[in-house]
C-alpha cells in the first residue's frame, strides 16, 4: 500500500488499480540515474570582467571551497559548481549530495559558507540572494529537466496484454496509442517542460502530504516522461526482417548460381 493524503477519491482508486497491474506483471525495475540537490545564489559584480575573474578563482580554488562546503554537514558533499552569467550578475549553481534528506536547508547552509571564501577574495562582490532561481526550486525549468534535481529515476515494467485487459479495462494497442498522442505529441504541442506524462503531479503531491514532505516540490518531482512500447509489433517486425533477409539470401544465391552456369 502507498500512503496518500488527498480528497480525490478517484485518484486513490486509479493509483491502486495501476499498482495492482504492475504487481501482477512482476513488479517494477528502477535505476537511480542521478542524485544531487542544487542551490544557486546570485552574485552582483561591478563588471563582467570581475564576474569572469570570480569564475577563474573558483576553478583555481575549488578544493578550498569544497572543503568549506563539506565542513558544514556530515552528509553534504559538493559535486560541482556551474556558472551562468546574466550581465554583471553571476549565478553559481552548487550541486551536492545530501544523504537521505531532501536537503534544501543543508545545501543552503553549505552554499552560504562557501560564498564566504569567494567574498573574502572579492570584497567588491555582493550576494543578492542565496537562491537566484537557477536552482531551480519549486518552479518548472529546463535546467532541472535536463540536469536533474534530487533523485532522477528510470523505471521499467513489462505488463502482459491479459493484465492490461482484465485490470486496466483496455488493450495494449489502445494504451500505446493514447500515450503517443496525449503524453508525447500533446505535451510537445503545448511546449511542456518535463510534463510528458498523464498526471504524475497529484500522485506525487498526495504521497508528499502523507509522508510529511514539502508538497511544493511536486513541480520538480512530477517532471517525467511516460514511454510505452508494444512488444508484439516489434517481434513481428523482427521476424519480417529475418524473413526478408533469408529471402534476399535465397534470391542472391540463385542469381549467382545461374550466373556461374
Amino acid at each position: 500500500m502507498i500512503p496518500m493524503a488527498t480528497t480525490e477519491g478517484a485518484l486513490v482508486a486509479s493509483t491502486t488499480r495501476g499498482c495492482k497491474a504492475l504487481s501482477m506483471a512482476g513488479g517494477v525495475s528502477t535505476v537511480v540515474t542521478r542524485d544531487a540537490m542544487s542551490r544557486a545564489p546570485v552574485l552582483e559584480c561591478p563588471s563582467v570582467q570581475v564576474s569572469a575573474a570570480v569564475q577563474k578563482f573558483i576553478d583555481d580554488n575549488y578544493e578550498a571551497i569544497e572543503k568549506r562546503f563539506n565542513g558544514t554537514s556530515r552528509f553534504a558533499r559538493l559535486q560541482k559548481i556551474s556558472y551562468h552569467m546574466g550581465g554583471r550578475n553571476l549565478f553559481l549553481r552548487f550541486v551536492c549530495e545530501t544523504g537521505d534528506a531532501m536537503g534544501m536547508n543543508m545545501a543552503g547552509k553549505a552554499t552560504e559558507a562557501s560564498l564566504k571564501v569567494i567574498l573574502e577574495a572579492f570584497p567588491q562582490v555582493s550576494v543578492l540572494a542565496l537562491s537566484g532561481n537557477v536552482c531551480t526550486d519549486k518552479k518548472p525549468s529546463a535546467i532541472n529537466w535536463i540536469e536533474g534535481r534530487g533523485k532522477s529515476v528510470a523505471a521499467d515494467c513489462v505488463v502482459p496484454g491479459d493484465v492490461v485487459k482484465s485490470v486496466l479495462k483496455t488493450t495494449v494497442e489502445a494504451l500505446c496509442k493514447v500515450n503517443q498522442s496525449k503524453n508525447l505529441v500533446g505535451s510537445a504541442i503545448a511546449g511542456s517542460v518535463g510534463g510528458f506524462n498523464a498526471h504524475a503531479s497529484n500522485i506525487v503531491t498526495a504521497i508528499f502530504l502523507a509522508t510529511g514532505q514539502d508538497p511544493a516540490q511536486n513541480v520538480e518531482s512530477s517532471n517525467c516522461i511516460t514511454i510505452m512500447v508494444s512488444f508484439l509489433p516489434l517481434l513481428l517486425f523482427s521476424c519480417f526482417s529475418l524473413f526478408h533477409s533469408l529471402l534476399c539470401f535465397i534470391l542472391f544465391s540463385f542469381f549467382f548460381f545461374f550466373l556461374h552456369l
